[in-house]
C-alpha cells in the first residue's frame, strides 16, 4: 500500500504533490487517507513527501555540483531562497552549509 505511495512520490519528487494527488493515488478519500498514511508513517502525506525532497536534495548535494538554484528546481522548487529556508529548518542547516560540511 506503502510502496506504490512512495514510488509516486519519488516519480514526482520535482513537482508540488496535493493531499487530493496522492489520495486518488491510493484509491482513497483524502481525509480516509492522511489518517492511514500518519498511522502508518508517523508522518503526514505532505510533510513526508517535503522530507522526501529534502534527501533527495542532501544526495543532489553530496554527488553533484549542481548550484543548489538548480538543485531546488530538481526537487520542485522555483524559489531557491524558499527552498533553503525549508532546508535549513529540516536538517539544521543550510544547502551550501551541509555539502561544506560533508566534503570534509
Amino acid at each position: 500500500e506503502l510502496d506504490q505511495i512512495h514510488a509516486y512520490m519519488l516519480e514526482n519528487i520535482d513537482q508540488g504533490l496535493t493531499l487530493d494527488a496522492l489520495a486518488r493515488v491510493a484509491n482513497m478519500s483524502k481525509f480516509h487517507f492522511s489518517n492511514r498514511y500518519k498511522e502508518l508513517t508517523g508522518y503526514s502525506p505532505i510533510k513526508h513527501f517535503l522530507n522526501m525532497k529534502v534527501e533527495h536534495a542532501c544526495h543532489l548535494l553530496d554527488s553533484t555540483d549542481l548550484g543548489v538554484g538548480e538543485i531546488a528546481r530538481r526537487v520542485g522548487y522555483d524559489d531557491p531562497l524558499y527552498f533553503s529556508r525549508l532546508f535549513k529548518k529540516t536538517i539544521g542547516s543550510s544547502p551550501r552549509g551541509y555539502r561544506a560540511s560533508t566534503r570534509k
